[in-house]
């Protein structure tokens, strides 16, 4: 018999929300579906594009998906550059304080 630990339900399907795995704690608040805080990384990421040619297509090719605030990547990315080190523990990102 297996003891589940955790589950995670949505339908919102790219709302993100990371929390802590030893107290079950949202790490942050959830980012949702809708939010535009992580155009700017999407901005950051579009310039890492060979040739500058900010081409949002780039990567569709190898993962079937555009760059774009809706997806959680980026959320991830975002809650990594913008949560202060020593507030919330980012330890699940490997981002110890």
């Amino acid at each position: 018999m297996y003891r589940t630990d955790a589950v995670g339900v949505t339908n919102q399907r790219e709302t993100t929300i990371v929390w802590d795995k030893s107290t079950g704690e949202p790490l942050y608040n959830a980012i949702v579906w809708l939010d535009m805080r992580t155009a700017s990384t999407v901005d950051q990421l579009l310039e890492q594009v060979p040739n500058k040619t900010r081409n949002k297509n780039y990567l569709k090719p190898l993962c079937g998906l555009p760059l774009s605030p809706y997806f959680s990547a980026v959320k991830l990315r975002w809650l990594m550059d913008n949560v202060p080190k020593g507030g919330p523990n980012l330890d699940f990102f490997g981002a110890t304080p």
